[in-house]
């Protein structure tokens, strides 16, 4: 199966004239070829730069599979967390097929793996609650209580720590991947969303949805695993959601949900180097450490999405329309045979091949890093749960009134030709009108 390699546009020519009605005057002639060439143009703005890039196979799997999906290298499995009905669905790497489904606590949203002890870490949304599965076995081993409505979960695996995005009361919760407690809870932004670990420099970014007072622009807190304490405050675009740590370029990449964009941030300095546009309400990113680029899903303006980024030119290189009848797409993960795994709002996963690619290795930053395993310092305690505020849905970014679509592309051959064809149709339609303008005047 093949993803879709052009946007389809459906325009009628003879409803933009009224051929028995308008007046054939110099002025309406004039005024029909001008709306013909603008009308001409939309497909510049509407169609992405898209190729034929594969997509493999299309798996149901639980209900609204939307924000978790984690791949587990070691037993060449994929977790995908199934809001709707509080489980987990298990696929096999090699069959793609789901080979046990396991229930868990409510609304199971953000899912992360520790390669070092094999374990999956769901938060349950509806419940504040994390369920730990072990992948060797597909068994529940512990249920750990954390903040309220948890939703991103990232682990350190060298530490065993996981760090937990606590959505309805802006903290963030940190378990130890040894006892299965909460070791220490730590303040941050409104409406912490997506979380990830920056092992290069043993720190944690996390996405602040929410804008803070006097700001429409959300924020990226960043958490020193040494004291477990916020170290920097970026900000960053409109409701950044989920983000991804880049080993390559040592940068930390934001999803800005209502700015249509992506934030990059330094890990040296703290700051925002740049801001990538990409196509309408980008949701989730991986980063491929294999292939050097990040995999973006979203909404796309029409269909479920998903953008390649290059981390070494900062540009979209590929765009992927997934032949679901989803309009959007949110969990996202690849693994190590060449496949990204994305979820839809539809109960399936698209597996796309990225074989294909143009991918171009960047020069990897040197930095210093941390000394491995620190030791907390922060006391051992667990948080103070208090009643979910909307236990019935899971929360998202606050969606601003969205612009256009617009990406860093160039536009396909087959958008240029459907603008030429416009265009030479205009023009025909003119010298038409303006032949039979001339007639009437002789008679």
């Amino acid at each position: 199966m093949n993803c879709i390699s052009e946007t389809s546009l459906a325009l009628k020519l003879p409803s933009l004239i009224n051929w028995k009605s308008q007046r054939t005057s110099k002025k309406g002639i004039l005024g029909s070829l001008f709306s013909l060439i603008i009308i001409g143009l939309i497909p510049f703005s509407l169609v992405e730069s898209v190729r034929a890039i594969d997509v493999t196979i299309t798996i149901a799997v639980g209900n609204e599979p939307l924000h978790g999906l984690a791949y587990d290298s070691s037993m060449a499995k994929i977790f995908a967390s199934n809001r709707d009905n509080d489980t987990v669905s298990i696929l096999s790497e090699s069959s793609k097929e789901v080979v046990a489904t396991l229930k868990v606590g409510t609304e199971p949203v953000g899912i992360a793996y520790d390669s070092n002890k094999g374990e999956i870490y769901v938060t349950n949304n509806g419940e504040g609650t994390v369920t730990i599965i072990s992948g060797a076995n597909n068994t529940v081993v512990a249920t750990v209580p954390v903040g309220t409505n948890p939703l991103g979960v990232a682990c350190n695996s060298a530490s065993g720590d996981v760090f937990v995005a606590n959505w309805g009361d802006n903290t963030v919760s940190v378990i130890s991947g040894r006892s299965h407690n909460v070791v220490a809870t730590i303040p941050v932004g409104a409406n912490p969303f997506g979380v990830t670990y920056d092992s290069g420099k043993g720190e944690i970014y996390v996405a602040n949805s929410f804008y803070t007072a006097g700001s429409r622009y959300g924020s990226v807190s960043v958490i020193s695993e040494l004291t477990y304490t916020v170290i920097a405050t970026v900000t960053v675009g409109f409701n950044p959601g989920y983000l991804a740590y880049d080993s390559h370029t040592n940068e930390i990449f934001v999803v800005n949900s209502a700015s249509n964009s992506i934030s990059v941030i330094s890990d040296i300095t703290k700051e925002v180097v740049d801001t990538i546009k990409v196509g309408f309400h980008p949701n989730n990113i991986v980063y491929d450490a294999g292939k050097s680029a990040l995999f973006i899903s979203g909404d796309g303006g029409f269909n479920s999405t998903v953008w390649v980024l290059s981390d070494a030119t900062r540009e979209i290189i590929e765009t992927v329309v997934l032949p679901s009848t989803s309009l959007s797409s949110w969990g996202i993960a690849y693994n190590t045979k060449g496949e990204v795994y994305v979820a839809t709002g539809l109960g399936e996963i698209c597996v796309i091949s990225d074989s294909s690619l143009p991918f171009v290795s960047p020069t990897p930053t040197t930095v210093t890093s941390p000394s491995p395993s620190p030791t907390p310092t922060a006391p051992n305690k667990s948080p103070t749960i208090s009643p979910s505020p909307s236990p019935s849905a899971t929360p998202s970014p606050t969606i601003e009134p969205s612009t256009t679509p617009n990406n860093n592309q160039e536009n396909s051959a087959p958008s240029a030709i459907v603008v030429a064809l416009l265009i030479v149709i205009a023009v025909v339609v003119a010298a038409v009108l303006l032949a039979k303008h001339k007639g009437r005047r002789h008679d």
